[in-house]
């Protein structure tokens, strides 16, 4: 009993959300199943109380734990950081600093790249910084969308917080939700409801009807 003991309480993965939450996906149980099999183990997991625990001689129990954590550590974390659309153009320039993202891209006014999870948080405040210096103008009178000058001044507080593009763009998706009670965009200084006067230029002749209802 006491040399099966440990066979059958098997050893519990120290998981942390984060680490759970890419063991669970599809390529983690993947990996958990040739992982087992490689090393004669048996991977147990649960969703519901986010636990993965290994089964088996002590041998088997230590290889698997170490193949699993091993591959956890080089797993990469997709992040996105918004920067200002004038920046993707240059993109190339100054992706040397970061030869340890992969899929470094521009895409619609932020940079989205798959890192090392555990240089998430370095690769977001390094990118940030870099915005920083390359765009010093940057604060409050930046578009909060896409960090370009911002050239609207909302009447309701007479703040600049957005560019005319990104305001046509947000009225051009919410034309189809006017009948809701409120408008989902507030100013991004004072927090100040978007006033109906501030999008009415921005409206196209067949979404006026709409907004229409919804005053």
């Amino acid at each position: 009993r006491r040399a099966l003991a440990p066979i059958l309480k098997g050893q519990e993965l120290p998981l942390t959300p984060s680490d759970a939450q890419v063991l669970f996906a599809r390529g983690g149980i993947a990996e958990m199943q040739r992982v087992q099999q490689q090393h004669g183990s048996h991977v147990w997991w649960d969703k519901r109380q986010v636990a993965v625990r290994v089964y088996g001689e002590e041998a088997a129990r230590a290889a698997t734990t170490r193949a699993l954590m091993n591959w956890l550590a080089h797993c990469s974390e997709q992040v996105r950081v918004r920067v200002p659309r004038r920046l993707g153009e240059t993109l190339s320039e100054w992706r040397q600093p970061f030869d340890y993202a992969e899929e470094l891209e521009w895409q619609r006014g932020a940079i989205t790249a798959r890192v090392p999870r555990g240089r998430a948080r370095e690769f977001r405040a390094a990118l940030q910084e870099l915005v920083q210096d390359l765009c010093p103008t940057g604060g409050t009178g930046d578009c909060m969308v896409c960090m370009e000058p911002a050239d609207c001044t909302l009447l309701a507080c007479n703040h600049r917080t957005l560019c005319q593009a990104c305001l046509e763009e947000w009225v051009a998706r919410q034309a189809t939700r006017f009948e809701e009670t409120k408008l989902p965009l507030c100013c991004g200084q004072c927090d100040a409801p978007l006033a109906l006067r501030d999008i009415v230029g921005a409206l196209t002749p067949e979404n006026r009807e709409g907004l229409v209802r919804f005053a």
